[in-house]
């Protein structure tokens, strides 16, 4: 073996002239000179012995564990080891079945970290990221939120999307009365619960146009027996029906229909009856004869309402008057006339009214407005009484 054995001087400082330990056994230059060692060596265990081989994996310090069977490897433990096949290589990083490397900040790369297991319950919630819970998603505040034109896409945040959507809905009337009915068809038929928007309106204007062909015709409204009972009468129907009833009657029937007419009347016709001013005219025979004339009948005669008396066989006898439960008038048509009128010495301080709406203001009756008392001497004419100083 190639260890040195034998005497040496040594100097007063104990400094030897040669390369190596003072204790032979301490130092061998190969792995093979370790396990050379013999119980004549004196080797004991958790004896020391530094080796330097070739090999730099059998470099290293040994210490002795066995001292029975110093040529057996097992009986040296390499330190900082007790097994060299245990450590990893440099080539051993960041592949399969060898060990993670560090990036420029020291840490493991994501790609070489495993997939997550378990579930957020096995991890401690921070006070920053939160956890994504739904009770607090449905609570999360929109913050600005602004409502805006525009369609929704992929490339939306919530927020964008939320804006396009509350846009949608603060325009939605205008939208559907802006929507072009396209494909529209009329249709006369039922409307059902199946059908569209746009077929229900087709079904809707189908009837509409149809009740058209509901109206009768002049010669259809005037038949004695009408044949069909459901269709309907316009205005205008209605008001040939009724000229063509005055000028004709209802033909086949015992009795004629008459019609009583508040004006002058200057075309009679046939069963006329109305008022020209000075009495009751009848049109009959193709003559105006005249039925009732207030100066025929004295005892007609007066002003104001009356109540007319007759005889047994219905011959008027006398009229009295019938005065207001209350003289006292309050309505409006006739006090504003009273106190619009203008009372001067031309009109003797009595003028007469012509009260709206073709009222009276009967004789003996007064009414009251702001300091004047208004009272009627004969029918419409009116004394101003002042009452306060």
């Amino acid at each position: 073996m190639a260890r040195e054995k034998g005497s040496f001087s040594f100097s007063g400082n104990f400094e030897v002239g040669k390369k190596g330990t003072l204790d032979a056994r301490a130092y061998c230059p190969t792995y093979a000179d370790l396990l050379l060692f013999t119980s004549a060596d004196f080797i004991y265990n958790g004896h020391l012995v530094t080796v330097w081989d070739t090999d730099p994996e059998k470099r290293g310090v040994y210490r002795c564990i066995n001292e029975s069977v110093l040529g057996n490897a097992s009986s040296w433990e390499k330190i900082g080891t007790a097994d060299a096949a245990s450590f990893e290589t440099k080539a051993s990083k960041g592949i399969a079945n060898g060990y993670a490397a560090l990036d420029g900040t020291g840490k493991v790369p994501a790609s070489q970290l495993p997939a997550a297991t378990g579930s957020s319950d096995n991890i401690s919630e921070g006070s920053t990221n939160l956890y994504f819970q739904t009770a607090r998603v449905l609570s999360s505040v929109i913050s600005g939120f602004s409502a805006v034109a525009g369609t929704i896409s992929n490339a939306d945040t919530i927020t964008a999307a939320f804006n396009k959507v509350g846009g949608f809905i603060n325009n939605i009337a205008a939208t559907i009365r802006g929507t072009v009915l396209t494909g529209f068809t009329s249709a006369n038929s039922a409307i059902t619960a199946t059908d569209t928007v746009l077929s229900a309106t087709g079904k809707a204007q189908g009837q509409i146009s149809a009740l058209q062909q509901n109206i009768p015709t002049a010669a259809e409204v005037q038949a004695e027996a009408p044949a069909n009972d459901s269709k309907f009468v316009t205005p205008s129907k209605m008001g040939a029906w009724w000229i063509a009833l005055k000028a004709n009657g209802i033909s086949g029937a015992s009795m004629g229909v008459n019609r009583m007419v508040l004006q002058n009347h200057t075309s009679p016709v046939q069963g006329d009856f109305w008022n020209d001013g000075s009495g009751l005219v009848l049109r009959q025979n193709n003559t105006n004869s005249r039925v009732l004339q207030s100066s025929a009948n004295p005892t007609l005669a007066g002003t104001g309402t009356r109540i007319v008396e007759v005889d047994a066989a219905g011959v008027p006898m006398a009229t009295t008057q019938i005065l207001p439960e209350d003289q006292y008038v309050t309505d409006n048509d006739i006090v504003s006339q009273c106190v619009s009128a203008s009372y001067t010495s031309a009109n003797e301080y009595n003028p007469v009214i012509v009260p709206l709406s073709g009222k009276t203001f009967y004789g003996g009756c007064y009414c009251l407005s702001g300091e004047y008392m208004y009272w009627a001497k004969t029918t419409n004419s009116v004394i101003r009484i002042k009452i306060s100083l």
